[in-house]
């Protein structure tokens, strides 16, 4: 499942990043947002257009379309 299907409140495991964008690559991965990294989904915006994340000690605000090309699991 992507990211944008998460639950609320809840950890997942990043499987995998599915992206040719090799900027948004790099943006992720400075946020610490790399295969295999812990993170829990804290909200949604009200149409479902941003959402917001912890990974590490930081909240990170991610555009849907972002949100989609990235693979979770629960932890």
């Amino acid at each position: 499942m992507t990211l944008m299907q998460g639950d609320k409140e809840t950890d997942y495991r990043i499987v995998k990043i599915i992206s040719s964008d090799e900027n948004l690559l790099r943006r992720l991965s400075s946020f610490g947002i790399t295969k295999g990294s812990i993170v829990r989904l804290l909200h949604y915006s009200l149409n479902k257009t941003n959402l917001a994340i912890i990974v590490g000690n930081s909240q990170v605000a991610l555009r849907d379309c972002e949100a989609k090309q990235i693979y979770i699991e629960k932890v």
